[in-house]
């Protein structure tokens, strides 16, 4: 009848998966980071860091990263480049907190 709730991290995953549902870039990459962290604060948890979400973050955003991306972006090289920069830009912004 009833099902156990959703774990935190695989909350988070969805949610940042949803942003990257039609191309993984700057713009979603950082509306992904926006929207877990929301999240994180609406679920008071603290197993939750931010250093957690950056990694869940790339793993998706490497994950979703498609052949249209790696055209866009100039092959698959540039397009890990690209989400790899962002990644770094968003730990140094929010990284260990």
């Amino acid at each position: 009848m009833f099902s156990e709730p959703e774990n935190p991290e695989d909350q988070i995953r969805k949610i940042i998966g949803r942003c990257f549902k039609h191309e993984v870039n700057s713009t979603n990459i950082r509306l992904a980071i926006q929207e877990a962290l929301r999240k994180k604060d609406e679920l008071r948890d603290n197993s939750l860091t931010n250093n957690l979400i950056l990694n869940i973050l790339e793993k998706e955003a490497l994950a979703k990263s498609s052949s249209f991306d790696d055209m866009s972006y100039g092959g698959s090289l540039q397009t890990l480049a690209l989400i790899r920069s962002e990644i770094n830009d968003l730990r140094r912004e929010y990284g260990g907190k």
